[in-house]
């Protein structure tokens, strides 16, 4: 079974009718096994897709926000690698909500913005990248 609930305090509650049918269902006193996943934020997933855009705009021979895309995935390290006969190849990893909770993509997503600046726009701090795409996206004003 899968729910969805919120932490208040020490203890977590339902964050749904079908939540709390579970843990009804499940009496006093039940133990169970909990895995903690939050959910992926899809706003932190449109920045990552600014980012890539962004640095794709400024910086000359990129071209596009996939080509960014797939150099962050490879210089972070988020490939898959897979051997044909003797040879080991590796391409670009999946970011997918599937593939990725919130917390494995918060580390990804700073990692490509270090990855960047020392890559793409060394002269640009982090602070300096958050403000400059807050604005684009207009978070900032």
């Amino acid at each position: 079974m899968k729910a969805f609930f919120y932490s208040k305090g020490h203890a977590l509650w339902p964050d749904d009718d079908e939540a709390a049918k579970i843990v009804q269902s499940m009496g006093d006193g039940v133990i169970c096994e909990v895995e903690v996943k939050r959910p992926r934020s899809i706003v932190l997933l449109r920045k990552y897709w600014r980012l890539c855009e962004y640095v794709a705009e400024a910086c000359p021979g990129v071209e596009t926000k996939e080509n960014v895309d797939h150099i962050l995935k490879l210089q972070t390290g988020n490939v898959h690698i897979f051997k044909v006969g003797e040879t080991l190849h590796q391409r670009p990893g999946s970011i997918s909500f599937a593939q990725m909770d919130a917390d494995e993509f918060d580390l990804y997503y700073r990692r490509c913005v270090k990855v960047i600046l020392e890559l793409f726009l060394p002269n640009m701090t982090e602070k300096s990248i958050v403000e400059e795409l807050e604005r684009m996206m207009g978070l900032r004003y």
